[in-house]
């Protein structure tokens, strides 16, 4: 993983509400940050099924490059112009085994972003894509269970990532 794929999402956090997309008075762009792609992010907490405290939390995050942009101008305020995205209709998010989740069953293979019942109403701060929450039921198979991002960004460039995620 490069330093890049985890400070620019920060980044893009912090400035929140400062973000501007274009100077009103010259056009342009201070700095042109570009989707190359995502990857998955998961909790690897293991616990006890039989408990109950089992939950699975999976967040998608950018993959992002930042280049020098075009602004001819100088203003006070901070431009910066964002290329690409992600939408979680260009994606999907499969596991290998079938899920025994407290909301209900999911099949080995359906993609999450079908299942409503596992999108949370929070975001994960990818541009409106779900925080997925896995809460296990105690009659699930414990061991592990691999997921596969895959998909394009909004532009067609090829997505795919695999996290796991291991409940005993």
């Amino acid at each position: 993983m490069t330093q890049t794929k985890f400070f620019l999402p920060a980044l893009l956090a912090i400035l929140g509400s400062f973000i501007f997309y274009s100077c009103g008075k010259c056009g342009g762009c201070d700095d042109i940050v570009t989707t190359t792609g995502a990857y998955l992010v998961v909790n690897e907490n293991m616990r006890d099924l039989k408990e109950s405290a089992a939950t699975g939390r999976i967040l998608i995050n950018p993959t992002t490059t930042e280049t020098d942009g075009d602004r001819k101008c100088f203003q006070k305020d901070l431009v910066i112009c964002l290329n690409d995205g992600l939408s979680a209709s260009k994606m999907s998010l499969k596991c290998d085994k079938e899920l025994l989740l407290k909301e209900g069953e999911v099949t080995a293979l359906k993609n999450l972003f079908e299942v409503t019942f596992v999108q949370a109403s929070s975001s994960s701060g990818s541009e409106g894509l779900p925080e997925i929450i896995l809460r296990a039921d105690s009659k699930m198979a414990p061991g592990m269970y691999t997921f596969t991002l895959e998909g394009t960004t909004n532009e067609g460039k090829a997505i795919k990532d695999t996290a796991t995620i291991i409940w005993f």
